[in-house]
């Protein structure tokens, strides 16, 4: 499967998720730097369960998911408690600086479940298996941050 790629702009940085087999990372870009100068601010290897829920919600294309949609892809045949939910939603929030309400990326949507806002697919092949799979726990940093950002400014160039 090809790497799924998203950009998600928070309030202060800007997010490259980049999905491959075996591994989620999100790396973060300061929103006051040129893209063609952009240096990235910090790289995160998202833990397995992160790596679904956000997978989940970026695959979601801005539109809500629900609670019970989440418990089932996020955890599979897991019994676990709306704590274990939030859980990794404030986890999330912090990789993504998104802790302080009101929320600029992911929203909770009162009774109903959660999404993802201002994020867009910028390289993305196949989606039918992105949530499906288990995220590592490695990663060749400076390599991947600038081989990752060369292909997302090429990518930008092109529109």
């Amino acid at each position: 499967m090809s790497a799924l790629i998203y950009r998600i702009i928070g309030k202060d940085y800007f997010f490259i998720v980049n999905h491959e087999v075996g591994m989620t990372t999100l790396t973060s870009y300061p929103l006051s730097s040129p893209w063609e100068n952009a240096v990235p601010h910090r790289t995160v290897v998202l833990k397995p369960t992160e790596s679904r829920l956000l997978m989940l919600l970026l695959l979601q294309g801005g539109h809500t998911v629900t609670k019970a949609t989440i418990m089932e892809s996020v955890w599979k045949n897991k019994v676990v408690t709306d704590n274990s939910l939030r859980q990794v939603i404030l986890s999330l929030r912090s990789i993504l600086d998104d802790r302080v309400k009101p929320h600029h990326v992911l929203k909770n949507v009162p009774g109903i479940g959660y999404n993802i806002m201002n994020s867009e697919c910028i390289g993305c092949s196949r989606q039918d298996d992105a949530v499906q799979e288990e995220p590592g726990t490695s990663i060749d940093g400076e390599t991947n941050n600038v081989s990752l950002f060369k292909k997302i400014w090429r990518i930008f160039m092109a529109f």
